[in-house]
């Protein structure tokens, strides 16, 4: 007869009084959690605001979602970011602001992974010495300010949008899985956006706004059909401004290509196109005419880098006019641009004038370079320039400007408002966030193609940020720090993926 030995299992010691076990507590703990959510969504429910409800309900899915696997809430962050949701919600559907303010703290669940439990250190990257001084600067310009109460709202929107949403994206996207999730998460936001404007443009449902989400200003420009002229709307999505939603909308396009270019899964290449292909469908709806010089100026830079050849810039052409053909009235909108080579080189007449937002444009670009002229150090403070807009354009401009007016421009009105101290912070910190891309692509290109995508998409983002920046001023800045984030990341992340192979070639030689 054979006897298993069994080990003998020596009592536990007893619990002390009034100690409760821990799987009691996780059941009492989950309990008043369960009847605390249950009681939020019946108030709201009560109150008429069901979307609260609806965020109560999911609430709990998020969180195990999110504890399972951390990178979950980077790409919900990303996409409520990108959709400018934190935003709708609050205007659009009563949301509280605390909660919508506290949206881009989910980021802190994948640090908290990263930092607790791998015990990664938090990251500064290089740049941030820059980006802190870019704060320092409006700081400055905010104690001189002809109005300081907001021109400190600019320093809050400055440091709450900016350098801490900078450095939670920065620390949240730690492996080449985060980056390749959030450049789609990125592609997903341009995706629905630019599916809502599709539908609103084929069904003339411009009377709704879809949750917000795709906002209709203005009334638009006009069209000659055969029965007249129509007033064909602009798509402004989340945003509920023209020309900036066109200009978020572009940035994703060459971030979506690379996600295609880069991938070997059909079925994922498939999904790229298909998100790229919607969101230059949302772009066109805006018709935007300096988003289309950035884009034609943006694929004049892939060629010269290389990433487009001959045959691809035709295809790009060819996709062009298909645009043109689904879209005719983009025709119309682009038309009004054959004025400008007459009017540049001084051969204007009447029947070849701007239209008034043209002149209007240049002659606020005109009046910031004035600004800048007479407080060249640290500007005038963040967001004064308007204030000033109206009394400098009537030295020379072309158009008289009435109310508080933007610079439009980039460039300009970064001069105007934070000075050669603060442009120089500023395009310090893009720069060498560019160089640091540019030369991790070449790198690339011989060690992981699938990274050089990546890599290159990031950088071409910057690009149509900047090309597209020249008739777009310094605003929404949520979108132009979540871009910089990501680039910062792509360099960090691309970097050790590159070390982590050589380790391991350099292993397998010392095996042989």
């Amino acid at each position: 007869m054979v006897t298993a030995d069994v080990q003998p299992t020596s009592p536990s010691p007893p619990s002390p009084a009034g100690a409760v076990s821990l799987g009691r507590l996780e059941m009492v703990l989950g309990a008043l959690l369960a009847i605390s959510l249950t009681l939020v969504a019946i108030w709201s429910l009560s109150q008429g605001k069901p979307e609260i409800a609806v965020v109560v309900a999911a609430l709990p899915f998020v969180v195990y979602a999110t504890i399972v696997r951390p990178n979950v809430a980077l790409y919900v962050v990303l996409f409520l970011i990108y959709t400018n949701a934190p935003v709708i919600l609050m205007r659009h559907h009563g949301v509280p602001y605390i909660i919508s303010a506290a949206i881009p703290a989910g980021l802190l669940i994948p640090i908290g992974y990263y930092v607790f439990v791998r015990r990664e250190s938090i990251f500064f990257p290089g740049i941030t010495w820059l980006v802190v001084g870019f704060v320092v600067v409006q700081i400055l310009g905010t104690l001189f300010a002809q109005e300081p109460a907001t021109a400190f709202d600019g320093i809050v929107i400055s440091v709450t949008e900016g350098v801490a949403l900078y450095l939670l994206i920065v620390n949240a996207v730690r492996t080449r899985q985060a980056l390749r999730g959030a450049a789609y998460a990125l592609l997903a936001a341009g995706t629905f956006m630019g599916a809502l404007g599709a539908h609103q443009y084929a069904t003339g449902s411009y009377h709704k706004n879809y949750g917000g989400f795709a906002q209709i200003v203005g009334k638009g420009f006009g069209v000659e059909r055969g029965h007249g002229t129509v007033r064909q709307h602009r798509a402004t999505g989340p945003i509920g401004v023209e020309n900036r939603y066109a200009q978020i909308m572009l940035m994703l396009i060459p971030v979506g290509l690379y996600c295609y270019w880069g991938e070997t899964s059909l079925a994922w290449r498939a999904t790229a196109l298909a998100g790229t292909a919607t969101t230059g469908i949302g772009w066109a709806l805006a018709f935007s005419r300096g988003s289309a010089v950035g884009l034609v100026l943006t694929v004049g830079v892939m060629t010269m880098m290389g990433c487009l050849k001959v045959r691809q810039v035709f295809l790009v052409g060819i996709a062009s006019a298909l645009l043109l053909v689904v879209v005719p009235e983009y025709r119309t909108r682009l038309a009004t641009l054959d004025v400008l080579p007459a009017f540049f080189s001084g051969k204007m007449t009447s029947a070849k004038a701007p239209d008034g937002a043209i002149t209007g444009r240049l002659t606020e670009m005109m009046a910031a370079a004035k600004v800048f002229a007479d407080h060249p150090v640290i500007g005038v403070g963040p967001g004064m320039f308007r204030y000033y807009a109206r009394t400098y354009a009537q030295q020379g401009g072309l158009k008289a400007l009435d109310g508080q007016r933007e610079a439009h421009c980039l460039y300009v009105a970064l001069l105007a408002e934070f000075g050669i101290l603060g442009t120089a912070c500023f395009f310090g910190a893009v720069g060498l966030t560019m160089r640091d891309l540019y030369r991790l692509r070449s790198r690339c290109l011989r060690e992981d193609t699938q990274a050089a995508a990546l890599v290159t998409g990031f950088f071409l983002m910057i690009v149509v940020y900047l090309l597209t920046g020249i008739f777009e001023h310094f605003s929404f800045i949520r979108y132009f720090w979540t871009m910089m984030a990501l680039s910062t990341a792509a360099v960090y992340v691309t970097q050790r993926h590159l070390e982590s192979l050589k380790s391991d070639s350099d292993f397998e030689l010392q095996g042989t």
